[in-house]
């Protein structure tokens, strides 16, 4: 009897799933339409028509308005998701981006700093929404990879139109931060895979690689390799043949002086190295503008365009772009959901979940990219799409997973994971 009522629930779950279909298909194209908006039809200004209502301005405009009615009419999508990230990292990601629209009204641009924070959580909502629909982590991962190569390919073609085809397009961080969590999660999840999973993990493993060398951005080749011994350290079985293939490059790297030369300066003097090309006299001013208003900051995304300061596409650190958005009161939120985040890897780190490895290394790949490129914490980017889309499995699959280890006296309660068929559990009417 207890069968019978579990596949009638199944059902009803199918059932409604495949009602919500045109509603979940209409925020893939939202979403997509936004990663074309920010790559292909990307728009070219003077720092000071930042807040400038041109064509392309309405036209995102109404891509985000356009996902929060699709968002809307999916109230069980909605609610479904809402259920599964309220106890998790995820909710108080999205808390940020609420905390950006409310602090708006203490903005120099409060207009511009009300609509960059809808306009990422609309984008963050919208992904995690269409991601929770699918229900099975094997294909959930699948289409997460495929939206996220998708975006790194528009990205490429993006480049391409402004610096046309030569090294020049490829030498993007945005498209090189992308590739290199693609990478550290693929890189995670492929060793430990069965057959058929390996195999597309590991093509996506070596293309991204290959994306992130021919990008020549120096701090995605430190994330990516942060990212990819930590997956190594991670696969207990494949640790120590990792650990030493990755010494190896690294010593290389750094002991051999031609090859020092040619990857890391790049035949550019010395002191752009020291000063990270100019990064750290743009934070010191940050730093100096941070101090006149330190607990609620100028607005969301208003750090690289502050007046009285040098005006660049982003702060190039996430450290700065929550400090200058939302001041102490927002650097103190992204700490809590990053300290969540860690305490629902650590949990996990035993349970044998799929996904965890990849997740755990993409996602500190991605933070420790975001402090040269600002895809955290300010306007939403090509690199933002992607960090939410593994975040995204991190936060539907590990964290719900890993919280359950709090249960342990209750074991017939317990999720048992394996890669064939980890799925999300019957949400509607549950705790």
């Amino acid at each position: 009897m207890p069968n019978v009522v579990q596949r009638r629930g199944m059902a009803r779950v199918s059932t409604s799933r495949m009602r919500m279909q045109p509603q979940i298909s209409a925020l893939v194209l939202c979403l997509l339409a936004m990663m074309l908006r920010l790559t292909i039809f990307i728009r070219q200004r003077s720092g000071g028509e930042y807040a400038a209502l041109d064509g392309a301005a309405i036209v995102q405009i109404g891509v985000v308005t356009l996902t929060l009615v699709f968002l809307g009419l999916n109230t069980q999508g909605f609610k479904r998701t809402y259920s599964m990230l309220r106890r998790t990292s995820g909710m108080t990601w999205l808390a940020y981006f609420a905390l950006g629209g409310v602090m708006a009204v203490f903005s120099v641009s409060p207009a511009f700093a009300a609509y960059r924070s809808l306009e990422g959580l609309s984008q963050a909502l919208a992904l995690f929404v269409v991601l929770a629909s699918i229900g099975n982590h094997r294909r959930t991962e699948k289409f997460a990879l495929s939206l996220a190569w998708i975006v790194i390919v528009l990205d490429v073609i993006g480049a391409m139109k402004l610096a046309g085809w030569s090294q020049e397009a490829m030498a993007s961080n945005s498209v090189s931060a992308s590739a290199a969590m693609v990478a550290c999660y693929s890189f995670g999840e492929m060793l430990s895979a069965d057959r058929r999973r390996r195999m597309w993990l590991g093509i996506s493993f070596v293309t991204a690689i290959g994306v992130v060398v021919f990008g020549m951005s120096l701090a995605s080749w430190w994330s990516a390799l942060l990212g990819l011994t930590l997956a190594g350290m991670l696969l207990r079985p494949h640790k120590a043949v990792i650990i030493a293939l990755l010494l190896v490059m690294l010593t290389a790297v750094l002991w051999g002086p031609q090859l020092t030369d040619a990857v890391v300066l790049r035949s550019r003097p010395i002191e752009d190295l020291n000063t990270l090309h100019g990064r750290t006299f743009l934070w010191e001013n940050y730093w100096g503008v941070y101090k006149e208003r330190p607990i609620r900051g100028y607005g969301f995304a208003m750090g690289a365009r502050l007046p009285g300061v040098l005006q660049t596409t982003n702060t190039h650190n996430a450290f700065f772009s929550v400090l200058l958005g939302c001041g102490a009161i927002g650097l103190l939120v992204m700490g809590w959901t990053t300290f969540r985040f860690v305490n629902e890897s650590w949990r996990g780190r035993f349970r044998g979940l799929p996904g965890w490895t990849g997740c755990t290394a993409a996602i500190v790949c991605g933070i420790a990219n975001s402090m040269s490129l600002g895809f955290l914490g300010e306007a939403w980017m090509p690199a933002s799409f992607v960090f939410a889309a593994i975040f995204c499995l991190h936060v539907l699959y590990i964290a719900p997973a890993a919280l359950t280890s709090r249960q342990r006296r209750r074991p017939r309660h317990a999720t048992v994971a394996t890669p064939e068929s980890f799925a999300l559990p019957v949400v509607p009417g549950a705790r």
